[in-house]
């Protein structure tokens, strides 16, 4: 479990970014994850939409765990959709990146479920977004800011439906 300190402010690898005199990005330097964060009010509206779409239809009517999808997930067996929340996705995205056995992983969901709760005690609703569009890997990627960049050549405001 992470510490109360690593709760208020997890640290990311941050990719430097190297520009021009003109402000153009000329190259970027990483270790293991390209990423570059963006904020918030940079996240275009549809985008944040569809994440609830496909994600976390009651995102902003639950504390991180939803019930109503845990006991589908659960009834299912995940074969009708996860019973995941955007928040811990984010918690697995912070602290528990790395697949494991059915037990481990059983133990891993019980604390993503704490690190929930304590990320929603902690962050808005859009703050905790934002972790996770700065946090979600698409590939060689990290983060919605560098996916747009290496797949599509453009700024993540850029990016449409």
């Amino acid at each position: 479990m992470p510490d109360i300190k690593a709760l208020e402010d997890p640290r990311t690898n941050l990719a430097t970014e190297i520009y021009s005199g003109d402000g153009e990005i000329l190259g970027k330097l990483y270790f293991k994850e390209d990423r570059t964060n963006i904020k918030f009010s940079d996240i275009p509206k549809h985008m944040v939409d569809a994440l609830r779409a496909t994600e976390d239809i009651r995102f902003y009517k639950h504390s991180g765990i939803d019930p109503r999808s845990l006991i589908r997930a659960i009834t299912y067996l995940g074969s009708k959709g996860g019973g995941s929340t955007i928040t811990q996705q984010l918690a697995k995205n912070l602290f528990h990146p790395e697949r494991r056995n059915k037990i481990e992983r059983l133990i891993q969901k019980l604390k993503e479920w704490i690190i929930s709760a304590q990320l929603e005690k902690r962050y808005t609703k859009d703050e905790i977004v934002m972790m996770y569009f700065n946090t979600a890997s698409w590939g060689a990627s990290t983060g919605v800011k560098s996916a747009a960049k290496t797949f599509f050549n453009k700024r993540t405001d850029e990016l449409l439906i």
